[in-house]
């Protein structure tokens, strides 16, 4: 039960707050969260190629 539970309440958070999450993180790095966010899925990809095709 928890292990849906946990991650449900962590997703709606997220979603609740994510403009705090965004000018937060935008402050902090200098950086706009969709590069960060496309570039994680870019190497996650690269990644997964490469454990399938080795």
């Amino acid at each position: 039960m928890i292990k849906v539970v946990l991650p449900l309440i962590l997703l709606f958070l997220i979603v609740i707050f994510w403009k705090k999450i965004d000018e937060y993180i935008s402050v902090k790095l200098g950086v706009k969260t969709y590069k960060i966010i496309s570039g994680l899925i870019f190497l996650s990809l690269i990644v997964l190629v490469w454990l399938l095709y080795d």
